[in-house]
């Protein structure tokens, strides 16, 4: 059994802010999952990914403790640092980069001695990091189970699809029968791609344009000779 989660979430910190993941659950094994669909890459990618991963995970152990408290006549005390399992799935519209070839790239935690060693295993699997490269999947098609390769194609490809595909499961195909692609008209779905983009992504978009201006500045001030010393950037 799966349950949903509240998806907002408390960022504890000065600011007291409150952020939105995309889906939180549990599954009846107390295992946790943060999964997001992500259409761009931008310079804090990789941060915002383990920050999310943290910030659940501290969810999950507050419930947990909650758990720990009811029981803890028969429990020991180290039993309260005990953590459920956290899974974080980032289903990702972009290439990645510093990453394999393959559609899907697992993280863990090694040690750093272990480095080159194919045998390593995780020092930890409280926490587990599972990106899915969304424009590698169709290359990689041969070596993804049907059904996994079906749920790609609906994130992928579902406004290009007139039919619901003759291989979905019964879940797929309920999934396509919401979203109603082919009863919705173009500019519908156009408007509500635009009301989805986040003012988070607006502000990465900004920062990372202010960036690059800065950078094309200072190549031009190199290029007729000038120093970067003299250049703030």
């Amino acid at each position: 059994t799966v349950e949903f989660l509240d998806k907002d979430v408390a960022l504890v910190q000065a600011s007291d802010e409150i952020f939105s993941v995309d889906i939180r659950a549990r599954n009846g094994k107390k295992q946790y999952f943060d999964i997001e669909i992500q259409g761009r890459g931008h310079g804090a990618f990789f941060d915002r990914a383990v920050l999310y991963a943290g910030i659940v995970a501290a969810e999950a152990h507050s419930e947990a403790l909650r758990d720990y408290d009811k029981a803890k006549k028969n429990l020991g005390k180290t039993a309260r640092y005990k953590m459920p399992h956290i899974i974080c799935i980032w289903i990702c519209n972009f290439p990645k980069k510093k990453s394999k070839e393959s559609y899907r790239e697992e993280w863990a935690l090694y040690r750093k001695s272990d480095i080159g060693n194919k045998k390593a295993i995780p020092v930890s699997d409280v926490i587990k990091y599972i990106f899915i490269k969304l424009p590698r999947v169709e290359a990689c098609k041969k070596t993804i189970h049907p059904e996994e390769f079906a749920w790609y194609d609906l994130i992928a490809n579902s406004e290009r699809h007139r039919e619901i595909p003759d291989t979905a499961s019964e879940f797929i195909r309920d999934a396509y029968e919401r979203l109603r692609v082919r009863r919705t008209p173009k500019e519908i779905l156009e408007r509500q791609v635009r009301d989805m983009i986040p003012s988070a992504m607006i502000d990465d978009l900004i920062d990372e344009a202010v960036n690059e201006e800065r950078h094309n500045q200072a190549k031009k001030m190199l290029d007729y000779g000038f120093s970067t010393k003299k250049i703030a950037i």
